[in-house]
């Protein structure tokens, strides 16, 4: 988090050569983006940004650090892709 989609596009653009299928307003939050489905230029032909979404690292209700991803937590992955 933290991240606008500018800051984000550019940095995986530039460092590994990567896209998302995401927004087409770089203002836009990244987690915001992902949270809110990721509806973009590129849905039709890649999917919308939560489906891309490996893993995740959130905060759980005794405010200890949770990660959740394949194999650890997968219900947690399945409800943050939405």
């Amino acid at each position: 988090a933290g991240h606008t989609l500018g800051q984000l596009y550019y940095k995986l653009r530039t460092n590994y050569d990567l896209v998302v299928p995401g927004g087409a307003e770089s203002g836009v939050g990244a987690s915001g983006l992902f949270l809110g489905c990721g509806r973009g230029m590129l849905t039709q032909l890649h999917g919308l940004a939560c489906d891309t979404i490996q893993g995740v690292r959130y905060v759980d209700a005794r405010g200890e650090l949770q990660v959740a991803d394949e194999y650890t937590n997968p219900d947690m992955l399945w409800m943050a892709r939405g």
